[in-house]
Parts: C-alpha cells; sequence; structure tokens
C-alpha cells in the first residue's frame, strides 16, 4: 500500500504542471504543445531526482533502500529520452538554437549527457559498467585517475547545477510568463525549492554512515 501510495504521489508531481501549462497553451495538443509538456516532464523528473537522492524517510519505507535507488538509476534514462524529444520537437516547431534560452536548454543537456554516461559506467554498479570494453575502461580510468567514490559522489553533484540551468531556461520561455502561466510557474519553483532544500539538508546532516557504504554503492574502490 505505502508503494502504491508513493508512485501515486510521484505521477501527482508530473500531473499538478503538467495541467497548468497545457492549459496555457490553450489545451490543444500538436507538437508545440507536446514540446512544452515534454519540457515540463523533464524539469519535474529532474527535481524528483534529487528528492530520490535525499533519501527521504516516507520514500525508503515505501520502496525500501534498493527499490529507492533503482528508481533513482533508472531515471535518468527516460530524463535524456523526454529532453532529447523535447528539443526535436522545439526545433520541428520552428524554435532557433542561437537564443540565451536555447543556449542555456542545449548547455544543460550536455551536462547532463556527460554525467549520466559517467554515473552509468563508472560510479554505480550498472548493467553498462559490466560489460566488456566499458568494464574495461572504468577500471583503466578509476586506476589512472584516483577516482574513489567520494570523488566520483562529488563530481555527479554537478547535477546541482543542471537544475539550476533547467530552471533558468524554464522560466525565460514563453510559458513562463507568471501573468500568462501563474498556478504552473508557481508549482515548478516550489517543486525546484523543496527538491534543492532536501537535497542540500542530506548532503549537509543526512550522509551518517553512508560514506562506509560508499564502496558497495558506488562500485568504485
Amino acid at each position: 500500500m505505502k508503494k502504491v501510495l508513493f508512485y501515486l504521489g510521484y505521477l501527482v508531481s508530473f500531473a499538478v504542471p503538467l495541467y497548468f501549462y497545457y492549459q496555457s497553451v490553450g489545451a490543444y495538443l500538436d507538437g508545440y504543445t507536446a514540446s512544452v509538456l515534454l519540457g515540463v516532464s523533464a524539469f519535474v523528473l529532474l527535481c524528483d531526482q534529487f528528492i530520490l537522492a535525499s533519501k527521504p524517510g516516507f520514500a525508503v519505507k515505501a520502496l525500501g533502500a534498493r527499490g529507492l535507488l533503482a528508481l533513482h538509476r533508472t531515471a535518468p534514462a527516460a530524463l535524456v529520452l523526454i529532453v532529447a524529444a523535447h528539443f526535436t520537437l522545439k526545433k520541428a516547431a520552428g524554435f532557433g538554437t542561437t537564443s540565451l534560452r536555447a543556449l542555456l536548454g542545449i548547455g544543460a543537456f550536455t551536462i547532463l549527457l556527460v554525467l549520466a554516461a559517467f554515473a552509468a559506467v563508472i560510479m554505480a554498479n550498472t548493467v553498462l559498467s559490466r560489460i566488456g570494453f566499458l568494464a574495461a575502461f572504468k577500471k583503466h580510468f578509476t586506476e589512472h585517475t584516483g577516482m574513489t567514490y567520494k570523488k566520483a559522489r562529488d563530481l555527479h553533484n554537478a547535477f546541482v547545477l543542471v537544475a539550476y540551468l533547467v530552471l533558468i531556461h524554464a522560466l525565460l520561455a514563453s510559458t513562463g510568463d507568471f501573468g500568462m502561466n501563474p498556478i504552473g510557474v508557481s508549482w515548478l519553483i516550489f517543486w525546484f525549492v523543496l527538491s534543492q532544500g532536501m537535497y542540500a539538508r542530506y548532503r549537509l546532516t543526512g550522509r551518517g554512515g553512508a560514506e562506509k557504504k560508499a564502496p558497495k554503492e558506488g562500485g568504485t574502490k
């Protein structure tokens, strides 16, 4: 039951802003609207990743530590696909790539790709990190760079930069006009502040004994 309630809440975190952004573009579904909804979904999914990373008690109780970690590790693949579709539909709708808004989005996506690949191959024990040549690359990389789980985790925190770039990108969009879409924009800002606050609190006070488990969880020595 706790797991069901957790996933319902997880879906609601998307449903609320999606509804109001959909209304703000005229409640008409076309390529442009789909690009907006995909962008909002990517924003919320990124914020949810920080909430999961903070290992809140209600999530651990609902999913278990392994279940929470599995969801956290799986989501980046979906995030990359959603952002790629968002970018493709924006281009198809005639939006350029030279505006500040677009450059922030492209920059955030580039950093996201690099960090997601780093996490999947170097930081975590995933299917990718166990593929022959990738496993060899991981071994070579960690041995020659002195990469430890702690160092990898610190580098992983660059996702915070991605979050801020995405926030500015979203607020610069036409659908980020507070006067046109006050509830949708307010929800995104609220969710961003909530997720960053939970993650910052965890980083400052919630590590506890996690350091001792680092090699097992991260897969680096």
